[in-house]
Formats: structure tokens, C-alpha cells, sequence
């Protein structure tokens, strides 16, 4: 079920199966499964997790998985309660989460809204509290998992430090309110790596949840509610460096990179429904557990971008295939799909013939520009290696039917990543924020601020701000002007209460004769409409014709969503006061507006999938939508059909 009344949770239908997942922070896989001694104790995993080992492997599936997006704990945890990427800033926070939340619809919601029964989240840290639930019209708070952050006692406001007592609440919430599905996080582990006073701080508090991890299984077995019903999950967020990698002398201390330490962790499943003694040596993606679980619960994800792990299954499941994303221009169509199996997880179709590299194991965000019989694409693929596994940019330019590699000087890009590509009297020109590893604030491992790049006798100029000093730039959308260049991007202040305080900024810059020169960002004021409450903004779309500069934004306010226009009469130097075209809980915020022949457009969601301009709104005859693109005189959508698949439809 797509669609649904904000009335809270229904009563659980009959169901066979509830789960119990628990995420220990920031383990190795050296240290929990690996059968190779440990680089940082000699041991192997099994040894340091013999309860484990030797108790629940044998009665289950188990395997590597890999987190194939940011791995931190925010962002990775977004992707175990989505079964998707999605943009989840890793900041601190000091007053609450706000409205920075996940922009897919979580398991827990799904669980809730088809009357499967209800959820909760706990953990001793609050940077997952995001996570309980959506900004997707049709889900949120009411469809939510419950949050319960574990803290040191009564009335404080410090996470308690051990995670036993996380695992304590745990079994105290599970006796008395019953949730079909529940995600545990313990930190103790992550946080020992981090903070801890040496290498033996991180191994004991790994192997410190060993036995209670065992026990919980045993105490579940014994429960009338939960004996013979309910599956185990025991896995990782993010893995940590690895000796030889980043991080020096103490490499183990840290993680967020692209890294195979950081991407692989363990994962578990203990149960009805699952194989036993079952060790699975398949690429199995971090995203690929919602799905699954998914399908344990009798509940359809169709937002996840997983597969379901079905070799672990005892029952049937049904291959996930179909649309994933799709990009536009003229006659120039540019679509990701996802195949069946687990070998190769998507791969990119231009016009119909397959361009991707067959050894990516991703392919993703395709953009596309033509002029003139000629067309430049670019799209950004994952690579396993042995040590290393990053997300690579890939651009071609096809011309007389061939295809010519133009490799953008950037080694890495983020797992989000999805430039903006365009021709202008220079040429072909490109932008984006430079922020590999999807970090939150500027000053680590070089700038994070908006690139720019033109293509100059067929290879790459680079251009960048010398001094960012935001935080968490994203979505960096640049138009030319008749000398300069005006880019609009979004981040938050810098400080550790902004997670909720996305804004818009605006920077001018231009190629010089010896260079580049870029100006200082300037915020835009959105205070005449901004509420007292909450209030985010997200998804800039930028159009300008010579000094005139139109640029839409989606505004995230506490009870509705709002489109907004903000007008430039002088190429982006001073703004106009921001008017609202759109106020509109149904307004998803994972799909930017565009400028349709020169008219704002955008999509609701409300019983089906609307497209809107200010004249009005029609239907366009699909449930949902995950993409789209305008390729001059159609829409290219990314639709969901009422059999539940994702498909391309032209309208």
C-alpha cells in the first residue's frame, strides 16, 4: 500500500515473523566473522565472537555484505531502514533532528501502513534518530517507528555508555509493548575505535557483545510473543580502516571512506524463513536487507533499491528488476535499470544500446545535454577492488554515432553524486560539489565546495573556491550569465545544532584570461516566509535568460511542503522577495522542480502522481514517481505501475 491516512498504526494482522535487528557500531569484519587472524589482535573473528560463532552461524545465514554508500553512521543507517541511498548529513546534534530525515519511506513505515504491526528504534547515540521515519507524502511520524534514545540515567541527557544497557531497554520494550520490528544500535564499539585509549579499548568492547548478542537470541526463543517467530538480524553500519589504508599508525580509529575495510560488515540472519548453516560468498549489498526483511514480514518495500537476498530464504521471493533513474535531452535518452541476481546491481542504457563498463557493479545518475548533432553524458559507476571500492565518474561524448571517453580530473565522487552538465558559448561545461566522502563540514582531507569544469581542446579545466566555509554543500546547479557563471547550492551553518537548517546560497564566478575567480557565497533570505518552527530547504532549479535568473527551491516545513520562487533582475547580485507557488504536504522532496518551457513545474503526490505548474495540476495516470527528466517536448518518468515495478513512461 502506496498511500496512507495519517492515522497512525493499524492493529498488527496475523503475520509469522517479526525481526529484531542489532547494528554494532563500526565493527570489522576482521574482528566478527572473518575467519583470517585480525590485523590489530591475531585473532580471528570467531575468536573474538565464539558465542556467536558457534551458536547462531550454525543456525542461520551469514555473510559479507558491503555499504555501498557513505560509510558513516548516519547516512549507512538511513540505508538500513530504506533499502536506499539517500542525502543524510552525519551532524551532530543538540536540538533534535528536525526535519532532516530520510526522503524515502522507511521499512518501519511501510510495516505500519499495511497494517503489519508496529516498530522501534533505540540506540545509545542520537545520530539515527533520523531514521524513524520519511519525509515522503503519505508516510511520516504517525507511520514511524518509536524512538527511545538509551541514556546514562534517568533525566540526563548523555547516551549511557555501555551498550548493555541498550540491550537491557531492549528486552524491556519487547515484553511490554511488542513491536513486529525493531533496530537496535549499539555504539560502544564505534565509539571505543574512536575515542578509546588504545587498540585494546576497541577489542574489548567488540568482544564485550558477544555473549549478549547469544543470550538475546536465547531469551527471544523463551518469550511467548517471540519464541519460534522471529529473526535475528546481527550486522554493521560501517567497517574501519584497515592497516596499509588511510589513517596512519592508527588506522583503526577512523572510517568514511571508500575503502573495503569501511564498506564491508557482517551480517546474520537467524530464523524462521532463513537457511541454516547457510554461509553465503555472493555480493550482497548493505541495501539489500530491507528488502529481504521485507519479505519476511509480508510487506511490499518498493521504494528500496535492494534485492532480496533469496538464496537465504526458505520460501519463494520475487527478483526485484525494472527503472532506476533516467536522464533527457532532445533525442538523447540516458536510463539505469536494475537486472535480475545480485552479480551486477544496475547498468546504464543510452538509447536503447548498454554504455556502462560490464565489470561496474553500480551504475547510477545519468545527466545529459546535446547541441548541434553532437551529445556529451556523464553517470557515476562502483568498482570493487580489493583494498579500494569507490564510485567513479564516468563522461563520454558521442558524436557520428562513437563514443569518446572524457575522464573529469576527479579520481572519486560521492555515492549521491549527480552533476550538472551544460553548453554554454564557452562549450561544454560541468558542476558539482567536490565531497567524495559525503563528509558534513569543510577542512577534512582537502576543500569541500562547489567544482566547476569546462572542456578545453578536449580536455578538462578545473576551477574551485579556494576558502569554503559551509557545511555539507550538496546539489551545486550553475547557469551562465553573459560574462559570468551563477551557481545555487544548498548546506547548513556551521554549527552542531543545524541539521534542520538547510539554506540556499548563491556564489558568482568566471573564467579569467590566467584562471578562475569565484566570489564569496551569500546566503538568500528566506525570512519573509519563513515559520517560527522548523524549516528546511532542499532541490534548487536554476534558469536564466542574460541578467534574469529564476530559481525554484523545495521548502520542508513541520506539517506541509512549499515550492518557492526567488527572482534575479541582476544575474544573482541582489534577490527578490521569495514567493510561495506551492503549499502542499503532498510535494515529495526527492524530486527537484523543473523549468518547463519556461514555467515552473513540479509533482504531487496524492493518490497518484500529479504534475503542477502554477496554472494548476494534472494526472499523469501513474502511482508514484522516483525520477524524471523534460527532454524538450516530453516527460521521461521513473514510474511505479500498480503491479508494484518500476518502468520508463513517456507522457
Amino acid at each position: 500500500m502506496l498511500w496512507s491516512l495519517l492515522l497512525g498504526c493499524r492493529p498488527p494482522i496475523d503475520r509469522p515473523v517479526n525481526v529484531v535487528i542489532v547494528v554494532v557500531d563500526g565493527v570489522r569484519v576482521e574482528e566478527s566473522v572473518l575467519p583470517d587472524p585480525s590485523d590489530l589482535s591475531g585473532l580471528s573473528g570467531p575468536d573474538h565472537w565464539p558465542g556467536v560463532s558457534s551458536e547462531l552461524v550454525p543456525l542461520g545465514s551469514s555473510m559479507i555484505a558491503r555499504n555501498a554508500g557513505t560509510t558513516v553512521t548516519a547516512p549507512a543507517h538511513a540505508i538500513l531502514a530504506t533499502g536506499a541511498r539517500v542525502p543524510l548529513g552525519n551532524m551532530a546534534v543538540d536540538e533534535g533532528v528536525g526535519l532532516y530525515r530520510p526522503d524515502r519511506p522507511t521499512l518501519f513505515e511501510e510495516l505500519c501502513a499495511q497494517g503489519a504491526g508496529t516498530a522501534l528504534v533505540l540506540a545509545n547515540q542520537s545520530l539515527i534518530a533520523p531514521i524513524t521515519w520519511s519525509t515522503m507524502p503519505g508516510y511520516g511520524e504517525a507511520l514511524g517507528a518509536r524512538w527511545m534514545e538509551v541514556v546514562s540515567e534517568p533525566g540526563s541527557d548523555r547516551p549511557a555508555s555501555e551498550d548493555s544497557a541498550v540491550l537491557s531497554t531492549l528486552l524491556f520494550e519487547l515484553d511490554r509493548s511488542r513491536p513486529r520490528l525493531v533496530l537496535a544500535n549499539l555504539k560502544a564499539v564505534d565509539r571505543a575505535g574512536h575515542y578509546g585509549e588504545d587498540i585494546d579499548s576497541y577489542l574489548e568492547a567488540v568482544d564485550k557483545v558477544d555473549q549478549p548478542i547469544v543470550e538475546l537470541w536465547g531469551w527471544l526463543q523463551e518469550h511467548p510473543f517471540y519464541a519460534d517467530n522471529t529473526v535475528l538480524v546481527v550486522t554493521s553500519d560501517h567497517g574501519r580502516h584497515r592497516d596499509g589504508g588511510a589513517g596512519g599508525e592508527e588506522f583503526w580509529r577512523n572510517h568514511g571512506d571508500a575503502s573495503e575495510g569501511d564498506r564491508q560488515v557482517p551480517l546474520l540472519l537467524v530464523g524462521p524463513g532463513i537457511e541454516a548453516g547457510l554461509q553465503l560468498d555472493e555480493l550482497i549489498a548493505l541495501a539489500d536487507l530491507v528488502p529481504t526483511l521485507g519479505a519476511l514480514l509480508g510487506v511490499e518495500t518498493p521504494w528500496a533499491e535492494g534485492q532480496v537476498i533469496d538464496s537465504i530464504l526458505t520460501g519463494d521471493s520475487t527478483p526485484r528488476t525494472g527503472a532506476v533513474q533516467v536522464a533527457a535531452a532532445g533525442r538523447e535518452l540516458l536510463s539505469v535499470w536494475q537486472p535480475e541476481g545480485l552479480e551486477q546491481r544496475s547498468t546504464l542504457s543510452w538509447n536503447g544500446e548498454t554504455v556502462s563498463d560490464e565489470q561496474a557493479w553500480m551504475v547510477e545518475a545519468p545527466v545529459v545535454v546535446q547541441d548541434e548533432g553532437q551529445a556529451w553524458a556523464c553517470w557515476r559507476e562502483l568498482h570493487l577492488g580489493q583494498d579500494h571500492s569507490p564510485w567513479v565518474p564516468r563522461c563520454f561524448e558521442s558524436s557520428g554515432g562513437s563514443l569518446r571517453e572524457l575522464p573529469p580530473p576527479v579520481d572519486e565522487v560521492s555515492a549521491l553524486w549527480r552533476p550538472q552538465l551544460r553548453v554554454s558559448e564557452r562549450g561544454l561545461e560541468l558542476s558539482f560539489v567536490d565531497n567524495p566522502e559525503d563528509i558534513a563540514q569543510p577542512g577534512i582531507d582537502g576543500e569541500v565546495g562547489p567544482l566547476w569544469l569546462r572542456l578545453e581542446d578536449g580536455a578538462w579545466v578545473e576551477g574551485r573556491d579556494p576558502e569554503p566555509a559551509l557545511r555539507y554543500p550538496t546539489d551545486a546547479r550553475t547557469v551562465d550569465l553573459s560574462e559570468d557563471m551563477l551557481t545555487v547550492f544548498i548546506a547548513s551553518p556551521y554549527s552542531n545544532d543545524s541539521r534542520g537548517e538547510r539554506r540556499p546560497y548563491s556564489q558568482r564566478s568566471r573564467w579569467i584570461e590566467d584562471g578562475f575567480e569565484v566570489e564569496a557565497a551569500q546566503l538568500l533570505d528566506l525570512s519573509s516566509i519563513e515559520p517560527k518552527g522548523e524549516f528546511r530547504v532542499e532541490q534548487p532549479a536554476l534558469m536564466a535568460e542574460g541578467a534574469q535568473v529564476e530559481l525554484l527551491l523545495v521548502g520542508l516545513m513541520s506539517e506541509t511542503r512549499v515550492l518557492i520562487q526567488v527572482s534575479s533582475e541582476d544575474g544573482g547580485q541582489t534577490w527578490s522577495e521569495p514567493a510561495l507557488l506551492a503549499d502542499d504536504p503532498a510535494i515529495p522532496a526527492h524530486l527537484p522542480p523543473l523549468w518547463i518551457e519556461g514555467e515552473a513545474s513540479w509533482l504531487r503526490f496524492e493518490g497518484g502522481a500529479q504534475l503542477c505548474t502554477p496554472r494548476g495540476c494534472e494526472d499523469l495516470g501513474v502511482r508514484a514517481v522516483k525520477d524524471w527528466a523534460w527532454d524538450g517536448s516530453h516527460l521521461q518518468l521513473v514510474a511505479l505501475s500498480d503491479q508494484g515495478d518500476w518502468g520508463l513512461v513517456e507522457r
